[in-house]
């Protein structure tokens, strides 16, 4: 037996430890929540780290301060929320942290640590709510098992004495002596039940987490509802810069499970929303349409259908994609935008839960309420790409024959919000100058009002690909000159933004209703999970140009940018870019998190238990199937003729069974002199020997007997006999085993009295 042991004064250290490593997991799950400053959570790390390093610390706070804390506790937490007002989370969030620094900085009594647990566990399941991360996988995969050690240890010294540690407790404390202390007591059994009881609850959990109806926290209590704004390239109104310095960000921005990879466009645009009005290098959605109820609508619901817009072929002949009838399913990161992100056309977009959704008719955008903190999942049914949609109905009727509407961005037309829509799309709030400086443009493109959109949309961006290269930085002097302007005239590289924003006032100019879309372009195929990667670096500006009649045709000026005629399909001459190798196995744990966990809904619960009653179905027709073969081939076999074959078949079975009979009568006795073998005592450790182990359970069962007829003796005529065995066990138990052999036949009399005894003999 292994002789080392924990005194009381360890096992309360280990338990103090325990609740500050468990306070520190907690802390380290809320740097992933956008509720409180990082500055303050790394400050509470660095206090409690500290005090697990050095846990002298808390001993040498004056009591002075301990009396102060309380106050000044309520006082802070008080402020805070006053502060915040109806912002009830990231304060709720600051008070637990507050008052777990403070359990940490304190030697704890046992209801104490009970209320630290209850901290760190409320800290644990908000992360859980509101990030649904993968790495909170991890988290509480770590998280999971100290807890129960730490209760496992609040509940073990419960009889004890209901102390606290001193500074003196800590005196002769050292790291190094107290993890190699806690190695030599470690027990294998110890750990094997540990496993298996953190394997049970990890099963139990999964199952309560499969069966469960669905239900989502952060919709069910209200302040819990992180809300968040979008990335500045993403909102309704978008300087010149804001969807490049998205394009600075390698983040991965969205992950989109495909029905396959052959229905992925080698070079895909994720229409996310549209603006129609500019001023001065600004784009934005015009007032008109974001107040008009008539094109957008607000849906409380968990499904929009959406008419399936767009042509198999357009004018011109170019042959475009059938749209897919699979469910795209898409993975937006939090904090991207409040957008929702689309190849193209649907029919029905869903989502897990009830949403409140602004469905944009006109511009075949869909928004949420605001951007999400966390992992924002949807599935399309129904969709394909196409550079192709049809036109709403106040389109059709208000803009054919429409011509430019130009003033000067500081004068009355303007100045109360501008045009209604959809007379904004052909609007140019400029100067005379730069207005002037357009139609000199539009001249020397020519073909203006003759040439369909098309055409004249593709000479607009082989005039504007010939003087500007594209580059991430630009810099324009406007010296009183529109911002696009400016830079048309000075010839100088840009961006995408400058290329969309100048081909919508030279189309504009021309009188051709043109409008900006912001979204992604481009993205890599993951080759081990299979679902395509768009990251922030893929955020792009591009255009769409009213084609005069019921259409509207994506453009893309930017040098680089997808020409018309290149549309197509993954399957067509183009190859979809591919991510290989250590990234994609890495990134691959997240889509495999996002596809078991977080879409994890009704539906995907009810094709779950579909799938188990098939499978068990299955399982039990193959069980009841096999055992009725085996069955009929023993019987075959049994009934069939007796040959000196199977009779020397039928003595090797008899023989194994009394060999193993015999092996299992005689096992205490093989390990024992296995252990008496240098190999063997390697093989076993520090296990007892199973003769003594046995020789020590019968004596409790003995001692008992023994008791039973001292006190009676006209219950046993022979009790020297019984005391006779008695003595025998004692020996085997703590005596010499020089013969083995005879254990047996004592154990057998041991149980043989010991039945006796109880029946009076």
């Amino acid at each position: 037996m292994n002789p080392a042991r924990l005194n009381l004064n360890e096992l309360h250290q280990l338990k103090w430890l325990l609740g500050t490593i468990l306070s520190l997991i907690a802390l380290w799950t809320l740097f992933y929540l956008d509720v409180s400053n990082q500055l303050f959570l790394a400050a509470a790390f660095l206090v409690v780290s500290a005090v697990l390093v050095f846990p002298r610390l808390p001993g040498r706070i004056p009591e002075l301060i301990w009396k102060g804390v309380t106050p000044i506790l309520i006082v802070l937490i008080v402020g805070d929320f006053f502060l915040h007002g109806g912002d009830f989370l990231p304060p709720l969030v600051r008070m637990i942290t507050y008052l777990l620094v403070v359990r940490c900085l304190a030697y704890r009594r046992r209801r104490e640590d009970l209320q630290l647990i209850l901290l760190c566990l409320f800290m644990a399941v908000i992360s859980g709510v509101l990030t649904m991360s993968l790495i909170f996988a991890f988290q509480i995969v770590i998280f999971t098992p100290v807890a129960m050690v730490l209760l496992f240890m609040v509940n073990l010294l419960e009889s004890s004495k209901d102390r606290t540690l001193t500074l003196e407790d800590w005196d002769y404390f050292q790291w190094g002596h107290f993890i190699d202390h806690i190695r030599r007591v470690m027990d294998i059994k110890l750990i094997g039940f540990a496993g298996a009881l953190f394997t049970l609850v990890v099963v139990v959990s999964s199952l309560i987490f499969v069966v469960m109806p669905r239900f989502r926290f952060d919709q069910a209590i209200p302040f819990l509802q992180l809300k968040s704004s979008s990335l500045t390239g993403f909102s309704e109104t978008i300087e010149l810069g804001g969807v490049t310095d998205i394009i600075e960000d390698d983040r991965v921005a969205m992950r989109l499970d495909a029905p396959s990879k052959e229905l992925m466009p080698a070079n895909p645009y994720f229409r996310m929303l549209v603006m129609d009005y500019y001023s001065n290098g600004q784009f934005s959605m015009s007032r008109s349409v974001r107040n008009n109820p008539n094109i957008t609508r607000t849906f409380e619901s968990n499904r929009i259908n959406q008419s399936l817009y767009g042509r198999v072929s357009d004018t011109r002949g170019y042959e475009q994609p059938e749209l897919s009838a699979g469910v795209w399913t898409f993975y937006l990161e939090g904090g991207i935008s409040k957008y929702l992100p689309a190849l193209g056309p649907f029919k029905t977009m869903r989502f897990q839960k009830r949403q409140e959704i602004d469905s944009n008719q006109t511009f075949l955008t869909h928004n949420l309420d605001s951007a999400t903190k966390s992992v924002f999942s949807y599935q399309v049914w129904t969709m394909g790409p196409t550079p192709f949609l049809s036109a709403s109905r106040e389109d059709r009727a208000r803009l054919p024959g429409a011509e430019p509407i130009v003033a000067d961005r500081d004068s009355e037309v303007w100045a109360t919000g501008g045009l209604e829509y959809p007379m904004t799309l052909l609007a140019l709030p400029l100067a005379e100058s730069d207005a002037a400086y357009l139609r000199r443009v539009v001249d020397e493109i020519g073909g203006a009002g003759v040439l369909g959109a098309e055409d004249f949309a593709e000479r607009i961006i082989h005039y504007l690909q010939d003087r500007h290269a594209y580059s991430m930085a630009s810099k324009v002097e406007d010296r009183g000159r529109d911002k696009i302007v400016a830079w048309m005239q000075d010839g100088v590289s840009g961006h995408c933004e400058y290329f969309a924003g100048a081909f919508t006032l030279i189309a504009r100019a021309a009188g051709y209703p043109t409008r900006v879309v912001v979204g992604f372009n481009g993205g890599s195929w993951n080759t081990v999970e299979d679902y395509f990667v768009v990251r922030n670096r893929n955020a792009h500006a591009w255009c769409e140009i009213f084609d005069g009649t019921d259409t509207w045709i994506r453009m893309d000026p930017t040098p680089g940018g997808q020409r018309l005629a290149e549309t197509g399909m993954a399957g067509g001459s183009r190859v979809l870019s591919e991510i290989q190798g250590w990234e994609a196995w890495v990134d691959s744990l997240r889509i495999l998190w996002y596809r078991s966990i977080v879409n994890f809904d009704d539906e995907s619960q009810r094709d779950l238990a579909a799938q188990f009653r098939d499978y068990g179905q299955v399982f039990m027709t193959e069980f009841k199937a096999t055992g009725e073969r085996w069955v009929s081939a023993v019987k075959t076999w049994v009934t069939q003729p007796l040959t000196l074959q199977r009779g020397l078949i039928y003595v090797g079975i008899l023989l194994l069974i009394v060999v193993l009979v015999w092996l299992y009568r005689q096992r205490l006795i093989i390990q024992g002199r296995l252990m008496e073998t240098g190999w063997g005592r390697r093989l076993m450790g520090n296990r007892p020997d199973p003769i003594r182990q046995k020789a020590g359970r019968l004596l409790v069962r003995y001692e008992a007997a023994l008791e039973k007829i001292n006190g009676r003796p006209e219950l046993w005529e022979d009790t020297e006999a019984f005391h006779r065995v008695h003595l025998d066990l004692q020996s085997l138990r703590f005596g010499n085993l020089s013969n083995r052999t005879e254990a047996l036949d004592i154990f057998k009399a041991a149980r043989l009295m010991i039945r006796r005894a109880y029946r009076g003999g």
